[in-house]
């Protein structure tokens, strides 16, 4: 009973950082595995690299597990502050993301939104507010 249903969905990504706003689509899989929501997905760059994502979320957190060049595994959950490791060919960088707000809906489509803001030592990198939407594609 861990999976409940799956398919094809298109994820759109709309990424505010600093009042700049990125828009990004893509295709991937959906399944549902004891409550909660795993959409993987995969980004190809300018160059040809691909990076393979891993989107788990529930009513209370979302993790985002990325592997490619830049290997990256970042959890969000309101009022959290967690450290993560930034991994890129060159090396690894110690951060911390703060979450500031998350909510997930699960209507027609999955609606997720997280508020945050990323610190490396004592510099804030940037804020960001991030709202992924999960339409099934048919």
């Amino acid at each position: 009973m861990s999976k409940t249903h799956g398919g094809y969905v298109r994820i759109r990504i709309v990424r505010i950082q600093d009042g700049v706003s990125d828009i990004e689509e893509y295709q991937g899989n959906i399944k549902e595995i004891n409550n909660r929501l795993n959409v993987t997905f995969s980004e190809i760059s300018d160059d040809g690299t691909r990076t393979a994502h891993l989107l788990k979320a529930d009513s209370d957190s979302m993790e985002w597990i990325r592997e490619g060049d830049i290997k990256t595994k970042t959890v969000f959950k309101a009022g959290s502050s967690l450290p993560f490791l930034f991994s890129t060919p060159h090396g690894s960088i110690h951060m911390k993301l703060t979450t500031h707000d998350y909510s997930y809906i699960k209507k027609d489509t999955h609606e997720i939104c997280v508020s945050y803001s990323i610190d490396q030592g004592e510099n804030m990198i940037s804020d960001y507010e991030t709202r992924i939407s999960i339409f099934a594609d048919y």
